[in-house]
């Protein structure tokens, strides 16, 4: 879900290293403003183990562009969910049953993996769109942020 930033900047046009200073001045606004976002994100994140909430990162590439990510494997599908068909893995299946229904009993813990398991093999299940819904509720501040870091970097630029 691309964003756009647009600021018009006259005064550093006319200076040689004027370039430089609004390329890093975006970058750092960017950078400010994307951590702004992984933040909302983290707290519409499900956990588990916490692992999935830890993973959500910003990458910044270079002054223009930005990515909201996690390399976790399973992220895409606790954003989107998926459709009906395999079986999720027993392991993590059996861990969510321990951690969030609160069993101790191993037979008890396999059974109703077993029953969580083939209920979202038969229907699926819904994503949750931490991304998507993060992104829209804390994208005006991240917004105000990064055009707010982009100014005060050129100010202190030109006042050197």
């Amino acid at each position: 879900m691309p964003f756009n930033i647009s600021m018009q900047i006259k005064s550093l046009g006319r200076l040689p290293e004027g370039p430089r200073i609004i390329a890093e001045a975006k970058e750092q606004g960017l950078k400010v403003g994307g951590e702004l976002l992984v933040t909302q994100i983290k707290k519409l994140t499900p956990v588990n183990t916490g692992r999935l909430r830890a993973s959500v990162v910003f990458l910044g590439r270079g002054p223009d562009k930005g990515v909201l990510a996690s390399p976790v494997v399973y992220a895409s599908v606790m954003e989107y969910g998926r459709g009906p068909g395999k079986f999720p893995p027993p392991g993590p299946m059996q861990l969510w049953v321990r951690r969030k229904l609160r069993i101790s009993n191993q037979k008890d813990i396999r059974s109703i993996a077993f029953l969580v398991s083939r209920k979202i093999a038969r229907a699926g299940i819904e994503g949750r769109h931490m991304f998507d819904k993060g992104i829209k509720a804390g994208w005006p501040r991240a917004k105000q942020v990064i055009e707010n870091v982009i100014k005060r970097i050129i100010t202190q630029r030109l006042s050197e």
